[in-house]
């Protein structure tokens, strides 16, 4: 794995999170709207809407739980990634990566911020990167299964 992967494990496990907490809301209202085109009707026999909501109720509770731990994951890689980056003696190329890949900053962003042009802040992410390739950070192991996913796409 690159330095550049390494640094964006923290980005691409945020979004699988977004993505998780999305199908956990989907999974919640679909719970909750089961019953709600029954409500002017009377019927004796509700069982089967009961059934309905107690099967997902399972997978609500466990993807909760999938959940906290891909977060605990996250916050863990996150720090980790921003000890890495504190790391570096330029403080600018140090601003430039914090910005980038723990606040998630896109390039104009960053140079609106520092008040630098695009251009700089590209050169100063580069000597960013390099100064931690040349830290020997152990980059080739990933935390989480999405990078693999991810990184093998591209």
């Amino acid at each position: 794995m690159t330095v550049k992967q390494y640094l964006t494990q923290a980005y691409f496990t945020n979004e699988k999170i977004k993505d998780s907490l999305q199908e956990l809301e989907r999974l919640r209202m679909t719970a909750i709207s089961v019953n709600a085109g029954h409500t002017s009707q009377e019927r004796v026999s509700t069982s089967g809407i009961a059934d309905i909501v107690g099967s997902r109720v399972p997978c609500i509770v466990d993807m909760e739980v999938e959940i906290e731990a891909k977060i605990r994951d996250y916050n863990n890689t996150k720090r980790e990634i921003e000890n890495t980056i504190e790391k570096i003696e330029d403080n600018r190329a140090k601003a430039v990566l914090l910005k980038r890949y723990i606040y998630f900053k896109d390039w104009d962003e960053i140079s609106g911020e520092l008040s630098y042009g695009v251009r700089q802040v590209y050169r100063l992410h580069k000597k960013g990167l390099e100064e931690i390739e040349k830290m020997s950070v152990n980059v080739s192991e990933c935390h989480y299964e999405v990078c693999y996913n991810v990184f093998s796409q591209k």
